[in-house]
């Protein structure tokens, strides 16, 4: 049986693409194309908030198997031309901000990814369930930036 990883999305991606961004998590996009993080639920209990300089902040739970950062930060075991790691699914579908926390309580352990566009850095940590003090912070800290960004009305994020 796989290990789930159970967490929160929070997503800035420009409105004409978060179908088919979220389409890679769901199964494929338009191309075929597929991140390895593929979800496993509560896409109907996303929450889409359109915003006035086109985009879209997409914030609610998620669940993959394993673990985000095994599935799709890089091409470890995938070898199939549809596989797009999280860096190349960003650039496709323009995606401004991401963060995504979870946790796998079966292993004990809790990750964070974040990108942002404007520094065009993806940052990953992991932390096992011995850091007690990574379970208090682990989500809202990282959330918060791409909530922040989602603030941001002037016509600087426009796609």
């Amino acid at each position: 049986m796989a290990n789930i990883c159970y967490g929160k999305i929070n997503v800035l991606v420009p409105t004409k693409n978060k179908e088919e961004f979220l389409n890679l998590f769901y199964g494929t996009d338009k191309d075929g194309n597929y991140v390895g993080a593929e979800i496993d639920d509560f896409r109907d209990e996303l929450e889409y908030i359109d915003l006035p300089n086109g985009i879209t902040y997409i914030k609610g739970n998620i669940s993959c198997r394993w673990s985000f950062e095994s599935s799709s930060l890089n091409r470890d075991g995938y070898s199939d031309e549809k596989f797009l790691t999280f860096k190349e699914a960003f650039e496709k579908y323009d995606v401004e901000a991401l963060n995504i926390s979870a946790e796998e309580p079966g292993v004990g352990f809790i990750e964070t990814i974040s990108y942002d566009r404007e520094s065009d850095e993806l940052y990953h940590e992991v932390y096992d369930y011995v850091d007690m003090n990574a379970k208090e912070w682990w989500y809202e800290d990282y959330a918060s930036e791409v909530e922040s960004k989602s603030k941001k009305t002037d016509g600087g994020m426009e796609r």
